[in-house]
């Protein structure tokens, strides 16, 4: 043990390190001038050396904050904490409990943020001090000064094996096809109605071409597009809500983010539904929420509207995500309830409402065969994301030797040659499993479909699953597929669609 104490026992995750990082509260970036360590508010702060207590009060950044004096041009920084126990000029020893985890001042959740200072230069805390130098606190004797039981924290990314394992599993292709339960579309007129609020102004444009409606299956904003003539009539600007209405049924409800205009009088509007807000960067820490409650949480702190919220069922015990955009918090969050629940849930704007929905309550009676389909676009390969060899190496620091676990598909290496996939396996990892996970979810060629101008259907979004019954030349769809993409396009004439679809031997 060193001469320094872990200042937080129990509680091990950095969550911020020492040096430069994004800024939480000012744009750009910024130096952090020590660690923040993720802890259960009350959880004990200890001193990490013996000194005296220089400051003991409050500050608007750091709220309530303790200033040790270690001697030797030493001192230390304790802050954000929830109670102060010490007095400015009281002497303390290594490991006595000082003040409790918790959130005052800028902060975004329950923490220590903790400093080591050398002559007036700020050092890392790492440096001097680890969790195996943990100790117990000055009196314990004292049950009630023992330390807390330990609060678990997820690490902030997501465990990529078992998220792809859970993926696997899923096969949404091999749900088989009712051919006579799914319809083609025909072609049709279609009553496009498309409108721009200002203010208590509504103004019904003429557009010209077309208008194109886009979604994608996770991590992007529903996108609105279009053109009009400049009219002195029709006044509008960024923020505006536009919405558009198709035979009847209200279909896209958003905002305008960029207007473009050029000397002939066009203006080229683009606009988002709700959820490009998500793209709003924010620190949360929670505990003891499904996904679904986590969705709305968010959504009240940005001011967003909730329409079916699906119960995710899975509760996350307890999360840090710092300083990520609003969409991967969300995100992952729902590879969590993947990897527990073995469910996929989707998330998207229901004209002006937060929707999550189960995938499996997204299939639809939709048929797209070789004469709905104008031209699609097809390619089979084993040029990427396709290894037959799985080599995993992990370096074992008990024996001082390199492990290597190798798994291998000889008749598809016949076939192709080898194709291998080689990792550095993490401590706590396990390598054999790991090898077996990747050989099966990539051993296998890369099948990526889209399809061009295909009758539309205005219930078709990402998340989707339609019936496909199409021949490929060396193989033949006729299953349901996930619509990873698709944009709709709309004239008073005809509605249109272009898909990007996966499932099945289609990569994900």
């Amino acid at each position: 043990m060193s001469e320094y104490v872990w200042p937080c026992p129990n509680y091990t995750m950095v969550s911020s390190p020492f040096g430069y990082r994004n800024g939480i509260f000012t744009p750009g970036a910024e130096f952090h001038k020590g660690v923040d360590l993720a802890a259960a508010t009350g959880a004990p702060i200890l001193a990490t050396k013996a000194g005296t207590v220089l400051t003991a009060g409050w500050s608007d950044s750091f709220g309530n904050w303790i200033h040790l004096d270690h001697g030797n041009g030493i001192t230390s920084r304790y802050g954000h904490a929830n109670s102060l126990l010490v007095s400015a000029g009281q002497t303390v020893s290594a490991g006595q409990k000082i003040a409790t985890v918790g959130s005052t001042g800028w902060s975004t959740g329950p923490h220590l943020h903790f400093e080591i200072i050398v002559n007036g230069s700020v050092q890392n805390p790492l440096d001097f001090v680890s969790d195996k130098d943990t100790v117990a606190t000055s009196n314990p004797s004292n049950p009630s000064s023992a330390p807390e039981t330990q609060y678990i924290w997820q690490s902030p990314k997501v465990d990529t094996l078992a998220y792809l394992n859970a993926l696997s599993q899923l096969e949404m292709s091999t749900v088989s096809v009712d051919f006579n339960t799914v319809t083609k579309q025909e072609i049709g007129d279609n009553q496009v109605n498309l409108f721009i609020e200002n203010g208590n102004t509504i103004y019904a444009p003429v557009v010209l071409d077309e208008i194109s409606w886009t979604t994608e299956w996770k991590g992007t904003p529903g996108q609105l597009q279009f053109s009009i003539k400049a009219d002195s009539e029709v006044t509008f600007t960024e923020g505006n809500v536009v919405r558009l209405n198709v035979d009847g049924t209200d279909l896209f409800y958003g905002f305008i983010f960029t207007q473009k205009r050029d000397k002939a009088g066009t203006i080229d509007i683009t606009a988002y539904d709700q959820l490009r807000y998500l793209k709003n960067k924010d620190s949360y820490i929670y505990e003891n929420k499904t996904a679904g409650q986590l969705v709305q949480m968010i959504a009240t702190d940005f001011h967003l509207q909730c329409g079916e919220i699906a119960n995710t069922e899975y509760v996350i015990a307890s999360r840090l995500e710092d300083n990520c955009t609003l969409f991967d918090t969300i995100q992952n969050a729902l590879d969590l309830t993947l990897i527990h629940e073995k469910k996929l849930y989707i998330l998207y704007d229901d004209f002006g409402k937060l929707t999550l929905k189960n995938i499996e309550d997204m299939r639809l009676d939709v048929l797209v065969d070789n004469e709905t389909a104008e031209n699609y676009s097809y390619t089979s390969t084993i040029d990427s994301n396709t290894y037959n060899k799985v080599k995993i190496a992990y370096d074992n620091n008990e024996t001082g030797k390199r492990e290597v676990y190798v798994v291998q598909d000889e008749g598809n290496i016949k076939e192709w040659g080898v194709l291998q996939y080689h990792e550095k396996m993490q401590k706590g990892e396990n390598p054999q499993e790991k090898a077996n996970a990747y050989l099966s979810l990539y051993n296998k060629k890369t099948r990526n479909l889209t399809i061009d101008s295909v009758l539309g259907d205005k219930r078709v979004r990402a998340g989707s699953s339609i019936a496909v019954l199409l021949d490929l030349g060396d193989m033949t769809v006729q299953n349901y597929m996930v619509v990873q993409h698709v944009k709709h396009t709309f004239t008073n004439h005809q509605h249109l669609m272009d898909l990007t679809l996966m499932g099945g031997d289609f990569s994900v």
